[in-house]
């Protein structure tokens, strides 16, 4: 598979949720930038909703303790969702809006991947992902300052 395969079925997968991932000549280098191909390649193939690593065990044919250290790593990094209900543990791709504007940047450095990513994000959101949001009553992305609020 050639690395551009895996990222343009990651946009696909993306595109069959609701939070859509538009044509722009700033989504592929943003997601180069952002994902490795193999793991665009993985994320490709992981839903939206939660699953057993038991179950992505079998889709992705991958051992479940190999796949339990990679979902946790990957969790840690906003990029895919970890939720726990009693003794189940489910995991799920995280939608656009949070993989691309929510869990970078969050821990607010000013690093190299940061720098160069910031760019495209930007140019991204303002010229075609913020479509999306145009015209709705309710926001995409809404913060509450706490020290203001309290």
């Amino acid at each position: 598979m050639s690395e551009d395969t895996a990222y343009q079925d990651l946009i696909n997968h993306y595109r069959n949720w609701i939070l859509r991932l538009p044509e722009s000549e700033h989504l592929l280098p943003m997601l180069k930038l952002r994902f490795k191909p193999e793991e665009a390649q993985l994320f490709a193939k992981i839903p939206f909703l939660g699953h057993t690593v038991e179950q992505l065990s079998v889709k992705l044919n991958i051992p479940v303790k190999k796949l339990i250290k990679k979902l946790d790593k990957y969790a840690k990094s906003g990029i895919i969702f970890r939720s726990v209900r009693g003794s189940s543990v489910r995991y799920s791709l995280s939608d656009s809006l949070f993989n691309f504007y929510r869990s970078i940047g969050w821990k607010g450095k000013n690093d190299k991947f940061n720098r160069e990513i910031s760019p495209y994000l930007n140019k991204y959101y303002i010229d075609t992902y913020a479509e999306e949001f145009v015209g709705h009553d309710t926001q995409g992305l809404r913060a509450l300052p706490i020290n203001e609020t309290i």
